[in-house]
């Protein structure tokens, strides 16, 4: 039988003066079996820097044409779509315009 997700929740207040963006985000996250918690921890800080009210977190590790996160306009066209290498944890951010 496969692994299952393990499933963290997280809280995260965001005060961001420079883009006047001030949020709270009541999170849930699933860590795939096969990530370790220090990606886990990227993904959450790749989302703080980076907030705003349409990005949301995709499957990511466990779908290979999903990013990690990704932001939609109301539209349905992708704005930001944010990847991380699963060996080195360096991200692949794309904004389409």
């Amino acid at each position: 039988m496969a692994a299952k997700a393990t499933i963290h929740k997280a809280l995260i207040n965001i005060a961001n003066m420079d883009e006047n963006y001030y949020e709270d985000h009541n999170l849930t996250l699933a860590q795939h079996p096969s990530e370790n918690n220090l990606r886990l921890m990227v993904r959450l800080i790749a989302f703080i820097l980076n907030a705003n009210d349409t990005l949301i977190f995709c499957k990511g590790i466990s779908q290979d044409d999903e990013p990690d996160l990704w932001q939609k306009s109301l539209s349905g066209d992708i704005e930001m779509w944010i990847d991380f290498a699963s060996v080195n944890l360096l991200p692949k951010v794309s904004c389409f315009d």
